[in-house]
């Protein structure tokens, strides 16, 4: 089973450079994305330090910036948490900025950010985490001439 999580791709690339830029990280791992779900919904965070101060206006009650999931922003209950990631436990997970070497993810976003992408999906499975760069498509819908 996959889980697809979306976030907005600008709110991502401003907290991957706030991590890449910073001279201190909450992470072992240097700078990353933090990846978590608390009564905030599901977000992502930098690990650079200090944190970058929340904009005015940031749904939920964290003190930092953040991008949040559209599938589970601030104010989702847990019980609705537990049913969309299939885990009581909570998501704390490092997405390190300088990984792969061949192609850094500070690097991905960037450039899907400057080729006008809008979201960075997350996809959790049991074999692991993996990310992809997309648009966000709005769809119309239209009559088709001749169908009744």
């Amino acid at each position: 089973m996959t889980i697809a999580l979306s976030f907005d791709l600008a709110t991502v690339v401003r907290l991957a450079a706030h991590a890449a830029a910073a001279a201190h990280h909450s992470d072992p791992a240097g700078p990353a994305l933090l990846l978590a779900s608390s009564s905030n919904g599901v977000h992502l965070t930098s690990s650079g330090q200090p944190a970058a101060p929340a904009p005015a206006g940031q749904p939920g009650s964290l003190d930092q910036m953040a991008a949040f999931a559209a599938q589970c922003p601030p104010g989702t209950t847990w019980l609705e948490q537990v049913q969309l990631l299939h885990t009581e436990t909570p998501l704390a997970e490092p997405l390190p900025l300088h990984e792969p070497q061949h192609q850094p993810l500070i690097a991905q976003l960037r450039a899907g950010a400057a080729a006008g992408y809008t979201t960075l999906t997350v996809l959790l499975s049991g074999t692991g985490l993996d990310l992809a760069v997309g648009r966000r498509r709005t769809r119309t819908h239209t009559a088709r001439s001749g169908h009744r």
